[in-house]
């Protein structure tokens, strides 16, 4: 998976989340999945192998199509179209 289509489905993935859980909820998740991943910020031996956002999402049932995944695309890229369109 490219790095924009990686990118693609975490934006899906969260997106997803804030409509079942609201915006404040998806951002805390995200958030605490970092902490968790990282041990408040620092790598350890303990931590080494770590899990992706994506991979929690997942396994919290959070999953995209291909599809989905380049529609999430298009809209960010039409929404950053719109600002910087934008006077």
């Amino acid at each position: 998976m490219s790095d924009r289509d990686s990118g693609g489905l975490l934006q899906c993935q969260f997106v997803k989340y804030a409509q079942d859980h609201g915006q404040a909820a998806a951002n805390t998740y995200v958030e605490d999945k970092l902490d968790e991943e990282l041990g408040g910020g620092q790598i350890t031996m303990a931590n080494v192998k770590i899990t992706s956002v994506q991979e929690h999402f997942i396994k919290d049932g959070y999953s995209c199509t291909y599809d989905e995944i380049v529609a999430t695309l298009a809209r960010q890229a039409g929404s950053a179209s719109a600002s910087s369109d934008s006077p």
